[in-house]
């Protein structure tokens, strides 16, 4: 325990302070900008099978530096190394970074995120992006002295993507939306404003980016649990934005009766804070979902399918949007609690490239078969390409509030010690 002695009579331990907790890539970033000591640098290559392009030779955001790499795409297993981060790391007294470093937290579950700064990076520019993209590790490391530093490849492994269930047209089309080439510099320094959020929002952020990133990475491969991924980071930022409208306490209130409000009310204010913060996490997860995308309608793609007019969406309906949303989540549930695949039509590539549902005019009747199963229109809302874009143009403009909420508020100092744990 902090503040006892060792049997050998040693004098009392020293407590470890507390930092704000957080993703690497955001601690990295909020050193930099305090003005901390760097200490040493790395550099790792990030992998992707899209071509990007860049006005410039290199990419400043603060912390990190980003240049886009000569790579070859000849090989569609084996995404290019497209991308070079530079990042520095600082002086632990003012930022601490090490994995080892002890940062005490009621629940180290909120912050956990198992990455490092290039991996974290790596997820985010696939999101802002819409591209599969990949970290393979460090390749070098330097220091303030030694800028030129020493290769080390000891933990870089190439990362391949495994094969298409289909070798025919692909399932999802990345770059998502269509576009073919993909250009960094407007992109890239919207990562330097992840800083401005507070330590549990960006945590947030990036596990729904990770997990975005992860579902465009199997999507042609395992489409089912690309499906379940998508779901999975909508869900991510719906509770976030649920935690920022709704107040947890008065939440318990209404809805738990007043004998088990005036239970839990007993214990004290800190267990009624706790509970009521554990009732909302774990209760109205669909009205979560569907907040969020009412308050981040998402926008039509880019490119859109040019006939039949079945194939197309309207993105201006949101009612029938969330209708449709409505029976994909379904679909999940049934997946995760008992064992039922996604209908089998939603897990190949649409008869119309582009397409944004299975299409036809007649749910009366089977107009779909698969798995030796006819299937309505109804049981196949939107092609998973259509969701994929769904997924990260709500998860987009969920992110653009929080920074541009941030930036044009009065003060843009970091938080007081202490206020993280609030």
């Amino acid at each position: 325990m902090d503040g006892e002695h060792d049997v050998d009579g040693a004098a009392d331990r020293v407590a470890p302070a507390l930092a704000e907790p957080g993703p690497y890539l955001w601690r990295t970033l909020r050193a930099q900008a305090s003005g901390a000591t760097a200490t040493a640098g790395k550099e790792a290559l990030l992998y992707t099978d899209s071509v990007l392009t860049s006005a410039q030779d290199r990419l400043d955001i603060g912390a990190a530096t980003v240049q886009v790499a000569v790579g070859s795409l000849t090989d569609p297993a084996v995404p290019a190394a497209r991308v070079v981060l530079r990042w520095w790391e600082y002086d632990e007294s003012d930022a601490p970074l090490r994995p080892d470093y002890p940062t005490r937290v009621v629940n180290a579950q909120d912050y956990w995120l198992g990455m490092h700064v290039d991996q974290e990076f790596a997820a985010v520019l696939s999101l802002l992006l819409g591209v599969r993209m990949r970290s393979g590790g460090t390749i070098r490391r330097y220091r303030p002295d030694d800028l030129a530093g020493r290769t080390d490849l000891v933990e870089h492994v190439v990362p391949t993507l495994p094969p298409r269930a289909w070798s025919g047209r692909p399932i999802v089309r990345v770059p998502v939306g269509g576009q073919e080439r993909v250009p960094l510099d407007d992109v890239v320094p919207r990562v330097a404003n992840l800083r401005l959020v507070s330590a549990l929002h960006a945590v947030t952020m990036v596990r729904a980016a990770s997990v975005f990133s992860d579902a465009l990475w199997v999507c042609d491969h395992e489409p089912e649990l690309a499906w379940l991924h998508c779901v999975t980071a909508l869900e991510l930022a719906a509770d976030r934005y649920d935690r920022d409208q709704v107040n947890a306490v008065e939440l318990l209130r209404k809805e738990t009766g007043k004998k088990n409000f005036e239970k839990v009310s007993a214990e004290g204010p800190e267990a009624l804070a706790r509970a009521a913060e554990q009732y909302r996490r774990r209760t109205r997860a669909e009205k979560k979902l569907y907040a969020l995308l009412e308050a981040f309608p998402p926008a039509a793609p880019a490119v859109r399918p040019a006939s039949p007019t079945w194939a197309g969406l309207n993105w201006d309906d949101q009612a029938d949007l969330r209708r449709r949303v409505e029976t994909i989540y379904a679909h999940r549930s049934a997946r995760l609690h008992g064992g039922v695949q996604f209908p089998a039509p939603l897990l190949i590539p649409p008869l119309v490239p582009g397409a944004e549902h299975a299409g036809g005019v007649d749910d009366v009747e089977p107009v779909w078969h698969g798995g030796g199963l006819g299937w309505r229109n109804a049981d196949l809302p939107l092609t998973l390409d259509a969701f994929v874009h769904l997924t990260r143009s709500c998860l987009l403009a969920w992110w653009e509030s929080l920074t541009t909420a941030t930036m044009t508020s009065a003060k843009h100092e970091p938080s007081k010690a202490g206020d993280w744990q609030r």
